[in-house]
């Protein structure tokens, strides 16, 4: 699997809201990666580029960053495993056994067919299939690489109730897709889930 490396290097900025200097990720400190989350982007201008918002993270203002984008062009890694990106709200696991600190965030590059709107309660933001293969198979690598049990896999929703990722929550009919929300999710979870070292063990 072919990841382009583009790494934030400026950890650090200065929030021009307030003037003061915050972070773009974080570090671990002792904890293990044992959850992987998954996300989109929220960002109906993508459609499906990844390259675009890795581009963008680079000197983004704002203390939000996520390991990976998976989008139609390619598969972008933009933090270190090894450093905690900010893609959950919350830091430390004293609020949710998933947190910033523990996992890995996963984020696919959607596409949005009316840009004139960019609710959450739209039902046109959508997953190609090519996104949602390579990423069912970028979960999968590093589930294994970590030994993430299947259910350590989640959405952004399944952590804070947030809407994210959009094509993969709600009971309402996508319009794209004719699918119904949740089960975009369960049938990612199972492309996930055959495409790991050990299907049946997992």
């Amino acid at each position: 699997m072919e990841i382009v490396q583009k790494i934030i290097k400026e950890r650090t900025f200065i929030d021009p809201k307030d003037g003061k200097t915050k972070s773009r990720f974080g570090y671990r400190g002792h904890n293990q990666i044992a959850w992987i989350i998954v996300h989109y982007t929220g960002d109906y201008g993508s459609q499906g580029c990844a390259k675009r918002t890795a581009i963008a993270m680079q000197t983004w203002k704002r203390a939000v960053s996520t390991h990976y984008l998976v989008g139609d062009d390619a598969i972008y890694q933009t933090v270190k495993e090894k450093h905690a990106a900010w893609h959950c709200p919350y830091d430390n696991c004293n609020k949710c056994a998933a947190c910033n600190s523990n996992a890995l965030g996963v984020d696919l590059v959607e596409h949005k067919r009316n840009t004139r709107t960019h609710s959450v309660k739209d039902r046109d933001w959508y997953f190609t299939d090519k996104v949602i293969q390579d990423g069912a198979q970028l979960v999968a690598m590093l589930a294994d690489k970590y030994d993430i049990p299947q259910d350590h896999i989640v959405r952004h929703f399944d952590v804070t109730g947030k809407w994210c990722p959009r094509p993969f929550v709600g009971k309402d009919t996508n319009e794209i897709t004719g699918d119904i929300h949740e089960i975009g999710w369960v049938m990612f979870k199972e492309r996930v889930r055959l495409a790991r070292r050990c299907p049946d063990e997992c």
